[in-house]
């Protein structure tokens, strides 16, 4: 069995450690959300006449992430957006010139 003062000194220890709140407790995001500001370029970037992307969208609410296939094609025009949901749902657009069909 520790002496007395000993284990005094290792409670003071753990409380002096409880006052200081672990990371995963802090409630401030890490990442700051992002902010929309006006474009002041006349210059926009341009995304390639075909390509293909597989992304997964975070929602900066509490939110299902989602998971999406979008394909593009300038030639036809169109785009394909295929959606699904990581806890439930799956959505399939067509999107033709400017109708989703």
């Amino acid at each position: 069995m520790l002496p007395r003062a000993r284990l005094f000194s290792i409670l003071m220890f753990i409380c002096g450690c409880l006052d200081e709140p672990a990371i995963a407790q802090q409630l401030a995001p890490l990442v700051p959300l992002p902010q929309l500001k006006t474009c002041s370029t006349n210059v926009h970037p341009r995304l390639p006449e075909n390509w293909h992307g597989i992304f997964l969208m975070t929602p900066f609410t509490n939110a299902q992430l989602v998971l999406s296939e979008i394909a593009y094609d300038a030639s036809l025009p169109a785009m394909r957006i295929k959606l699904y949901g990581l806890r439930s749902g799956a959505l399939d657009l067509l999107i033709d010139g400017s109708e989703t069909i």
